[in-house]
């Protein structure tokens, strides 16, 4: 959504009896933001909105005791952080939102539809395990463009019984579907860049994403349903585990009730740097350990995509599932459905 500055009125909200005409002397307590709210009493500190309509641009940063500071419950609109840190991000039944320019620890929507996360730098809190930077639950029809987020991990390995601090995911998809995540650059993750949870399938499109140093692998899967009609391109992945690893483990079961993968489109996609090359570049096995689930699996395109000459090829199960496209280009050993063009 564009505005121009002439749209955004600096306000001073005055709330109680010292506001009073005639009182010049009294001490006001401002709004962080332009336009002013009413609810918006407290100059700088952790703040919920309800039912926002317009435009706010904040004008300082936010800080307080909640992790998420700046919360957003219902309503539509925009918000131009213009720089500021809100120190965390949580949107609870928005539509229509746009979020832009803000520095934050992390973002958690449920049941969003229609809100567009971009241009904003996420960084989570280096002494903290957290499950993601970002993520979007029970919503539809969302987008996350060209923001800059950082898990934190430091490569440190799992403790014992235990997690490392930093992120698990850069961007966590957890039973949320016909999302966008696009041109955002994603680091420092212990496990995957961009992972799927929970019983829905409906597309997503994964594109121009820059992930590096995730522990485990790029963009990936396995206590979720599958993906259908998605479009993953154009993406690079580098000094990192995998490029991609899709299964179903039942050790989270997400209301899962069923695996399907069918129609999804890898292309023209990049992988580089590998942590392990004893791994294959990707991994998609709907095979093993699946008998107590309806699975449909098939028409799946991999052309064009550079996963390394020196990385095993992909691991493709069942391989009838596949469609060699061409021009892949992979370290083939034999035991890869898709042919290497070198």
């Amino acid at each position: 959504m564009r505005h121009t500055s002439s749209s955004v009125v600096i306000l001073a909200l005055c709330l109680g009896s010292g506001c009073a005409r005639g009182a010049s002397n009294a001490q006001r307590s401002e709004s962080p933001f332009t336009p002013s709210a009413a609810s918006l009493s407290v100059q700088g500190s952790c703040q919920t909105i309800v039912n926002n309509t317009g435009v706010l641009a904040l004008k300082q940063d936010l800080s307080g005791a909640d992790p998420y500071c700046l919360k957003f419950t219902g309503g539509s609109g925009e918000l131009d952080c213009m720089g500021h840190d809100i120190q965390g991000l949580e949107l609870t039944d928005v539509h229509a939102l746009t979020i832009r320019n803000c520095r934050m620890r992390g973002v958690n929507a449920t049941r969003a539809t229609d809100v567009t996360l971009a241009n904003n730098v996420i960084t989570a809190d280096t002494y903290r395990t957290v499950a993601g930077v970002v993520r979007f639950a029970d919503g539809t029809n969302n987008r996350i463009i060209q923001n800059t987020i950082d898990g934190s991990w430091a490569g440190q390995p799992y403790p014992m019984g235990g997690y490392p601090p930093g992120a698990d995911d850069g961007i966590l998809i957890d039973n949320a579907g016909s999302l966008l995540i696009e041109a955002n650059t994603i680091r420092n993750v212990w496990d995957c860049g961009i992972e799927r949870l929970g019983n829905r399938t409906d597309p997503v499109t994964i594109r121009s994403n820059d992930i590096a140093h995730a522990g485990e692998c790029g963009i990936g899967g396995w206590f979720a349903a599958g993906w259908q009609d998605s479009l993953i391109a154009e993406n690079t992945v580098s000094t990192s585990g995998k490029f991609g690893e899709f299964y179903y483990s039942p050790t989270q079961n997400r209301g899962v009730d069923h695996i399907t993968f069918r129609n999804n489109v890898f292309e023209n996609n990049r992988f580089i740097n590998s942590l392990n090359h004893a791994l294959p570049s990707v991994t998609i096995d709907y095979v093993t350990g699946l008998s107590r689930f309806p699975i449909d699996v098939g028409n799946n395109m991999f052309r064009n995509n550079d996963f390394g000459g020196d990385i095993l090829a992909p691991r493709l199960a069942p391989a009838s599932g596949f469609v060699d496209g061409g021009e892949n280009i992979c370290h083939q050993d034999g035991k890869s459905s898709l042919t290497c063009a070198r």
